[in-house]
């Protein structure tokens, strides 16, 4: 089956939307995860945020969540529709997290199975 990645930014100013339907979001994750449909998943934090440095130079105060900005997913799909439609039900679309405009989904190259992510073709 194809593996899809999804990167969905965020609409401007919408940390209060996103932390709102977090929950929501995590639950119907957490199923398509058990379903296979899903492999993996993160937020993404803004790396211009002014207090942001990465690893060990990270501020001790930065608070991550507060400065997530999008999402990047791996999903498992028969199709690219398939895919879109997984995506446009996900509570961040439906509750105006992500930026619709600039959501973007691609079918990856098949890759030998990885242990780590679980990714089998």
């Amino acid at each position: 089956m194809p593996l899809y990645f999804v990167y969905a930014p965020d609409a401007p100013n919408r940390i209060e939307n996103r932390l709102k339907v977090r929950a929501e979001h995590f639950a119907g994750f957490g199923a398509l995860i058990k379903s296979g449909n899903a492999v993996w998943g993160q937020g993404i934090v803004d790396t211009d945020a002014e207090t942001h440095k990465g690893g060990a130079e990270r501020a001790a105060d930065f608070d991550q969540v507060q400065h997530l900005n999008g999402s990047g997913l791996l999903y498992r799909f028969d199709t690219i529709e398939e895919a879109w439609e997984r995506v446009k039900a996900d509570v961040y679309w439906t509750g105006d997290v992500w930026d619709k405009d600039k959501v973007v989904v691609r079918e990856m190259i098949g890759i030998p199975a990885d242990a780590t992510l679980k990714i089998a073709q």
